[in-house]
This record gives structure tokens, sequence and C-alpha cells, in this order.
């Protein structure tokens, strides 16, 4: 890796705490006094020179990390941050429509989209807002009126009984750390004046505003803003400068390290829905998330398959599919592997973003740790496998 004069480096979870730590015991090793200094602000950190005020690197914290104290040090800050990804819900509240999701090890593991008639067809304002000048006297009204009631009533009761299920996951309420939201300020009132109570207060420490426009309320956003929610980065200003700070700490090796380390493997198919029946799998396949064709070959792995990377282990024989965003096309466009970008590309893609690829929600799950872990479901594939329906993912 060459750092450049500016260069931008994403960062994980764990791979951030991990820098962190390292620069504290620098920090208390060597020191960094005069010409350098080091500043905590709201949302990160940066190193400057003080002699011409330039800024060596900073480094963006994610929305996950706790807030920044007033004039806190750093060595105090680390002890602040979960050494785990926390849990938490995002919800995004429209007119008429929601969605929802819970958390868990940056993971989505539960998703709903919340549907109601509130919103007047002529006047494109929802039934609330018309309130404040009609009134209520026609049946469509009274229809919309109280639509918008379970409407909210429904949202509270999801964000109620997630929260608990990821609270009784990790054995206790601080592991539950967030609620990340988006709602206009005529919607958020009706949150608390629902029949069924909201587990937070409106000036709830775990409340945190998303800091981005949300145009719609869908599965698509929450996937958009989870990764907001989880976007850390490192940014190197001034290449001149860098030594001089950093000659404890091959910066392009660790980053090499982190690399080899954020390939996370789930368990698919019809092996988890085996697990969820109480059946004994037969056969066993895996989607790797953050994994290429190039690293899959060095640890051993066979390609196969003509349509899309397929991997067999070494011992196993087991399947190993890189994760994609949209197999059928890969399948229409016979990409070769040895000269496409494809291979590349899979390491951007998230588990929820390869299961919305797939035909049915039952075929939509994945279990992480390859299959010891907790289940990923974010189109209630389980519900619908315990009901014994066949939905299609995009209904």
């Amino acid at each position: 890796m060459n750092i450049g004069k500016k260069d931008i480096i994403p960062l994980s979870y764990l791979s951030l705490i991990r820098l962190l730590e390292s620069l504290t015991l620098v920090l208390l090793q060597k020191g960094i006094n005069p010409p350098y200094q080091i500043k905590l602000h709201s949302r990160g950190l940066s190193i400057y020179q003080d002699q011409t005020s330039q800024n060596i690197f900073e480094i963006k914290f994610p929305l996950t990390f706790p807030e920044v104290g007033n004039e806190e040090a750093l060595s105090n800050y680390i002890k602040r941050i979960p050494k785990r990804y926390p849990s938490y819900i995002i919800f995004l509240v429209k007119a008429g429509k929601a969605a929802l999701a819970a958390f868990d090890h940056g993971q989505m593991i539960k998703h709903r989209v919340i549907r109601k008639y509130m919103v007047r067809a002529k006047q494109g304002k929802s039934q609330l807002s018309y309130l404040k000048t009609k009134g209520k006297s026609r049946a469509g009204s009274r229809l919309r009126l109280a639509n918008a009631k379970s409407f909210f009533e429904e949202i509270n009761e999801k964000i109620s009984e997630w929260k608990k299920e990821l609270e009784r996951e990790e054995s206790g309420p601080e592991a539950f750390k967030f609620f990340f939201y988006s709602c206009s300020k005529t919607l958020w009132p009706y949150l608390f004046n629902s029949k069924v109570q909201v587990p937070f207060g409106k000036k709830d420490q775990r409340l945190r505003k998303i800091p981005m426009h949300i145009q719609e309320a869908n599965y698509r956003q929450l996937i958009r803003v989870n990764k907001l929610c989880n976007r850390a980065s490192m940014t190197f200003h001034n290449r001149h400068l860098l030594p001089a700070v950093f000659d404890f700490y091959q910066v392009p090796d660790f980053f090499k390290k982190e690399e080899r380390r954020k390939m996370e493997i789930y368990l698919v198919g019809g092996a988890v829905r085996d697990m969820l029946m109480e059946k004994t799998p037969v056969d066993r396949d895996y989607v790797v998330v953050g994994g290429s064709a190039h690293e899959m070959k060095e640890l051993g792995y066979q390609e196969v398959g003509k349509d899309f990377p397929v991997f067999l282990h070494p011992e196993t024989k087991e399947a190993y599919a890189l994760a994609a965003r949209n197999r059928k096309s890969l399948v229409n466009s016979k990409i070769t592997f040895e000269n496409s970008t494809y291979p590349l590309s899979t390491m951007s893609v998230s588990i929820e973003e390869d299961l919305a690829s797939r035909d049915l929600t039952i075929n939509a799950m994945a279990i992480t740790n390859k299959g010891k872990g907790v289940l990923i479901d974010p189109f209630n594939g389980r519900a619908d496998l315990d009901s014994r329906i066949l939905r299609h993912v995009s209904s």
C-alpha cells in the first residue's frame, strides 16, 4: 500500500479499536510532545503539527462508537468503547410507511416494513397533518386516522420486542446500545402518544438521529444506513510528515493483516432450513463475505462452477460461494474469473445484499460463524417456514 499525499483507508470496527490501542501504547511509551499534538473531537481524532498547524492524519469514528466527552483523554475514551459490535435498532418512519431492523454484531437479524393507508391521494399529505386544518368528519379521514394509530402501535411493538430479544441474546440490557432513527418533527410525537409504549424516552441517550436524508423507508435504505453507522476511516493528509509520527508503526503491514482478517463465512440454503426444523443437514453450503477468488485459492480451495465463483473446501469438499448482489445477472453475463473485476467487487457485498438476490424468503436466511452463530433473517423466512408459506423475497 502506498500512502499518498491524501489517502483514505476504510476501517472495520475491530481494526479501529486495535489501531487506537496501538496509538495509545505509543503515546505512553514515546509521547507525542510538541511539535505534535493529538485532538479528540466529537466524531474522531486528529494529529497536528504545532508549528504549521498541518493535519498529519485524522481518524473518523463510526456512529456505533460512544460520543467523545468534553476534553476526554484518548486512553480513557478507549476504555469506554465496547470490544464487540454493539446491538442496535434502526427505524425509518415516513407517513404511511416505516422500515425497521435489528442488528447484532453488525449484522441484520430482523427486518420489517410496515405500510398503512395514511396519505390523502389528492392533497398528498398525511391525515395527521390534515387534522390540523380540516378535521376528520369523512369516512376516509376516519379510516386514515385509525390506520395512523395502528401504524405507530405496530412500530412500537416491533421495537420493544426486538430490544428485549437483543438484550436476552447478550444476557443483559448493557448489550443494547443505540436506536438510530429518521422521523419528521410532525410524526415524532406520535411514537410517544401511542397506546403501545415505546422503549425509550424523548431524551434517551441511546437515541441517535441518522445524519443523512432518507427519501424512502425501505429495506435498501436500512442497508445504506447500517453502512453509514459502521463507517470508519483513516485519512492521511501529509505524507512527508507521516514518518515522523509513525516511525514506530508499519501502517501498510497493519492493514494488509486486517484485509486477511475480515473474511466472514455464513451457512446458507437448505442446511439453515434443516437446522430450523431440527433436522440434521445433509449438504452444507456457505457464502463468503469480504473475500476474493485470489484469497480462496491461496487458502487451498478449488475453484469450480462456470457462472459465478464457487470453491470447494480442500478437506470437506463443501461449497463456498463468494457473496454476490445479483446471481442471475452473473449467470447471464458468463463472467470469466481470471480477467474479471467481479471477484474484487465481492469484497464490498454484505450478507444482507447476497440474501436479497435469492428467490424465496425461506432460502434467504443465513447463520453466522459457519452455522454456529446467530440467524440472519432479513425477510422473515423463518416465519414463512413455520407457516409453510412460499413467498418471494421481493414481495
